[in-house]
């Protein structure tokens, strides 16, 4: 749902619940990856220029906070920018909000995300929830789980450090059954 950020569906829910209120402040971020911080409030991961490094078994900031600063009021701004993305999405009925889950929830947090984004939204929004296809063979296919939520399925996500290498076929199927299930 949120490309630019890793996360959990339980603080992706969070955050939404909470509309981002707090969310990346600079006192709140941690190394979390050599290229990306960790907000400790929401623990919700970004990638970021304010990189780190291992010091031990911990990872540290390399820069000191004061050249952090700068690196983080731009990351700010594009965190603004799509959080206002997000609203506008909301107020657009057009919009199919994709989950990315790897792991298999509770098909009641799906529903709980579904209804409080449509509770944001006023309206009942349409979502596509993305998942691996496993052994049931169902790759590359849809179903519907609920009127305005489909499940998708894949037969592999990419990789964090090859973000390219995603199952493209796979994708458009699901993309166009999607188009056409909503159309």
């Amino acid at each position: 749902m949120f490309r630019w950020l890793s996360t959990s569906l339980e603080a992706t829910t969070v955050a939404i619940r909470r509309d981002f209120e707090g969310f990346f402040a600079f006192e709140n971020l941690v190394p979390h990856a050599p290229d990306m911080v960790r907000d400790v409030v929401y623990d919700i991961a970004f990638h970021s220029r304010m990189h780190s490094a291992r010091a031990g078994e911990n990872l540290t900031f390399v820069l000191p906070e004061e050249e952090r600063r700068p690196l983080y009021e731009a990351e700010a701004g594009k965190i603004k920018y799509f959080y206002k993305r997000f609203h506008e999405s909301l107020s657009d009925e057009r919009t199919i909000f994709v989950l990315k889950e790897s792991r298999n929830p509770d098909p009641q947090a799906i529903m709980a995300l579904w209804q409080l984004l449509s509770g944001k939204a006023g309206r009942p929004v349409r979502l596509l929830w993305v998942k691996p296809a496993g052994q049931e063979g169902l790759a590359a296919t849809v179903k519907p789980v609920t009127e305005h939520i489909l499940c998708g399925y894949v037969s592999s996500f990419a990789p964090h450090s090859k973000a390219d290498a995603f199952a493209a076929e796979d994708w458009r199927s699901l993309l166009a059954q999607t188009l056409e299930h909503f159309s």
